[in-house]
C-alpha cells in the first residue's frame, strides 16, 4: 500500500531465517581453549585470488573474535587490511538487509494465500517499509493475516561476524592462506568423578574435560588442544600445532595426550571436534583405580576464644596425586565424590574445588560438613607470661551424635613465637609452626572433652 493511505498489516520473519548458519570454514582449524574461556584459532583455508588488489569475504567467524587479534597471511600474499563486525542485534540484522528481496504474504481467514514480491527498504517507529513495484507500503504488526517473509538472511544472518580483507596477491589461482584469531566463547573444564570406599580407603578417579561453544557459531572438524594453568590474558598464547600421527599410532591412543609447554600443560585431543554453538563435549583423560585415601573428620580453631554454639565437624578426604595410575598432573577442575550406602548404591556426598595440581601432590578434599559431630571451643582464661608471651587455657568440647564412634582431627590454628605446650589432656602434635593438632576418640552418643594450655609469643 502506498505511503498516502496506510494498510496496516502484520510482520513476520520466515521460519528459514531462524534457521539460517554462517558458512562453513573451510578444513584445516586448529583451536587453543583456555579454560578462562577464550581460544587461539588458526584456520588454513584454501582462496582462489586474483593478481593485483581484491577484497574477498572471510565467513565463518565467531561473533565473539577479538577484531584486533585478525590476521591473515600466505605465501605470495601482502597488504593486508581487515574489516570485521557482528551482528548481535536484531535492528542491525534489518539495517543490513535493505535492499534485500522480501515477500508479503497474506493469508486471510478461510481464504487462500497470496503473495506480492517487493524489496525491504528499511523501518520506522509504525512498522517496516517494503517496495512494490512502483509504490512503498508500510507493513505493521498488527494485522494477523499478513507477514513479511525475508527469503534469506545470507551472511548478515543474527550472531554472524562479517569479515572482509583487502589484500594484494602476486599471482592469480589458488592461494592458502592462515586466518588467525582469538575469540571468547570457547572453554573447557575438567570434571573429576571419584567412587571413594572409606571402610577399604580406596578410592577411584575418572577424569572427562567438558568442552563448551557458546562462541555464537559452531566449530566444524577442528584439532583441538587444551591448554591448563593460570595464563594472564593479554599476553602471547599458545599456538595449536597440526595433528599428524600415522594410522598406527592413532590406533593406540585411547585419551588425549598431555605436553608441558612453558608453565602451562597442553592436552592435545587424539580426534577432530565440532561442536554446535550451545553445545558441550565430553572426552575422558583418566581413569585410576584403587588409589589409597582417607576420610577425616577435621574442626579447626582459628585463635583462641569462645563459642556461643558449637561448630560441625568437616569432612575432609585426603589422598596423594601418586601411584594407582596417577603421579600425572591434574588440571584445574570439580572433583564430584560419592561413597556407596548399605545397599551399594553410590551416593554423592560432596563437591570440592581443585587447582592445577602437580604430579605427586598430596590433596585435601573438603566435602561438607557432618551432621552429627560438633566442637564447641572455650578460653578458660589467658594470662601474660611476659612482655611479649601470653598463657592460654582452652576447653574443646567434642560431641557425637553418632550410633558409632568416630575420630576426630583437632586443630588449634593461630598459634604465635615459640609456642610451648604447658599441658594437654591428649597427646597432641605439632603440625607446623602456626598449628596443634590432637587425634580425639569420641564414643557413641557421647563427648569428649579436651584441655590444653599453651604458652606463646606475639606473632
Amino acid at each position: 500500500m502506498r505511503l498516502s493511505g496506510v494498510i496496516i498489516v502484520g510482520l513476520m520473519l520466515a521460519p528459514c531465517v531462524a534457521a539460517a548458519a554462517p558458512p562453513k570454514p573451510a578444513p584445516g582449524l586448529s583451536l587453543a581453549i583456555y579454560a578462562q574461556g577464550q581460544a587461539f584459532a588458526q584456520d588454513d583455508r584454501p582462496l582462489d585470488l586474483t593478481a593485483g588488489a581484491q577484497t574477498i569475504l572471510l565467513p565463518g567467524l565467531p561473533p565473539q573474535a577479538r577484531p584486533e587479534t585478525l590476521a591473515l597471511s600466505g605465501e605470495g600474499i601482502s597488504d593486508v587490511e581487515i574489516a570485521f563486525a557482528s551482528v548481535t542485534d536484531p535492528n542491525q540484522l534489518l539495517q543490513r538487509m535493505i535492499g534485500h528481496p522480501v515477500r508479503i504474504v497474506r493469508t486471510p481467514p478461510g481464504g487462500q494465500e497470496t503473495t506480492v514480491q517487493g524489496t525491504y527498504l528499511g523501518q520506522t517507529g509504525a512498522g517496516l517499509l517494503v517496495g512494490v513495484g512502483d509504490h512503498t507500503d508500510l507493513i505493521s504488526p498488527s494485522a494477523p493475516d499478513l507477514r513479511v517473509v525475508f527469503e534469506s538472511f545470507g551472511d548478515a544472518g543474527l550472531g554472524v561476524a562479517i569479515a572482509n580483507a583487502s589484500l594484494h596477491a602476486d599471482k592469480a589461482g589458488p592461494h592458502v592462506a592462515r586466518l588467525s584469531y582469538i575469540t571468547g566463547g570457547l572453554s573447557w573444564r575438567a570434571d573429576y568423578i571419584a567412587n571413594f570406599d572409606p571402610t577399604a580407603g580406596r578410592l577411584d578417579l575418572d577424569g572427562r574435560f567438558a568442552v563448551s561453544n557458546a562462541s555464537g557459531a559452531p566449530v566444524e572438524d577442528a584439532s583441538v588442544d587444551l591448554v591448563s594453568g593460570n595464563v594472564a590474558q593479554g599476553g602471547p598464547v599458545f599456538a595449536p600445532r597440526p595433528m599428524m600421527m600415522t594410522a598406527g599410532a592413532a590406533a593406540k591412543r585411547t585419551g588425549p595426550e598431555m605436553e608441558a609447554v612453558g608453565e602451562t600443560h597442553v592436552y592435545h585431543l587424539p580426534d577432530r571436534l565440532s561442536l554446535a554453538d550451545g553445545q558441550t563435549r565430553t572426552i575422558g583423560f583418566l581413569e585410576a583405580r584403587g588409589a589409597p585415601a582417607h576420610q577425616t573428620l577435621r574442626w579447626t580453631a582459628y585463635g583462641f576464644g569462645s563459642a556461643e554454639e558449637p561448630g560441625h565437624a568437616q569432612v575432609v578426604v585426603d589422598f596423594a596425586n601418586r601411584g594407582a595410575n596417577l603421579d600425572r598432573p591434574l588440571p584445574e577442575g570439580t572433583i564430584r565424590v560419592f561413597e556407596p550406602d548399605a545397599s551399594g548404591r553410590a551416593r554423592l556426598v560432596g563437591e570440592s574445588q581443585i587447582g592445577p595440581t602437580p604430579a605427586g601432590s598430596d590433596l585435601t578434599l573438603t566435602l561438607g560438613e557432618s551432621y552429627d559431630v560438633t566442637v564447641k571451643p572455650t578460653l578458660v582464661s589467658n594470662q601474660s607470661a611476659s612482655p611479649h608471651r601470653t598463657r592460654y587455657s582452652m576447653t574443646y568440647e567434642a560431641r557425637n551424635a553418632k550410633a558409632t564412634p568416630v575420630t576426630l582431627e583437632l586443630r588449634q590454628a593461630g598459634l604465635g613465637k615459640d609456642t610451648r605446650v604447658i599441658s594437654e589432656s591428649v597427646p597432641g602434635r605439632s603440625l607446623d609452626a602456626r598449628t596443634r593438632t590432637w587425634s580425639v576418640p569420641i564414643p557413641a552418643g557421647g563427648v569428649t572433652t579436651v584441655t590444653a594450655e599453651l604458652e606463646t609469643g606475639t606473632p
